[in-house]
């Protein structure tokens, strides 16, 4: 079972006495520069929300039942939560219950996206990734994979790749070596590479 926060970002407000940090001046290049997260009621970047989303995930963790007297086993990915457990008894609903509770607790009742959460399955697409439990599999969806090859294969033949491409690169093929533990050494390969290029190589 999956379950999604409504507009993460918009549950974590922030102050008006520091809106103004979200401005600022590079005299040397006579440019302004205004970070868009404040008006968007943003807190400007994934990694912040991280400690709401630990906190929802913790408070979920911490609740029990009969069949998980140490807590529920949940998992999160900045405001996707995921919820793995065994069909007996109550414990689906325990656990669904659970994850609607922190969501509420941590962020208020308008915090839960019910267009986003997922039925209870043995088979779900999760980040991107289709789970079966049952056969023990994890696998990329097709569409996804023929991207990969189509990525990798355009940047094999150019003669030079920006950085930027290079950087999008890296992150198409993560759910690659997330599934394919050998493509695991090409990706460290490729972050080892990364790190060498000046800002504006080629």
């Amino acid at each position: 079972m999956a379950g999604d926060v409504a507009s993460a970002f918009r549950n974590v407000s922030i102050h008006s006495n520091s809106v103004y940090l979200f401005a600022g001046l590079i005299e040397e290049d006579n440019a302004l520069v205004i970070e868009l997260a404040a008006p968007f009621g943003w807190t400007g970047s994934p990694g912040f929300y991280e400690i709401f989303g630990g906190a929802i995930s913790h408070v979920h963790g911490s609740h029990t039942n009969a069949i998980y007297p140490a807590g529920f086993f949940n998992y999160h990915w900045v405001d996707d939560h995921i919820n793995v457990a065994v069909d007996i008894g109550t414990s689906c609903s325990d656990m669904d219950r659970s994850l609607r509770f922190a969501m509420t607790a941590i962020l208020g009742a308008e915090a839960i996206n019910d267009k986003k959460f997922t039925s209870w399955n043995t088979r779900q697409r999760v980040l991107g990734l289709d789970f079966d439990t049952v056969a023990g599999l994890v696998s990329m969806p097709v569409a996804k994979v023929d991207k990969c090859r189509r990525i990798v294969a355009a940047a094999y033949n150019t003669t030079a790749l920006p950085r930027k491409e290079y950087r999008s690169l890296m992150g198409s093929l993560r759910h690659v070596a997330t599934c394919i533990r050998a493509a695991r050494p090409f990706l460290q390969r490729l972050r080892v590479c990364e790190r060498q290029l000046n800002r504006f190589q080629r």
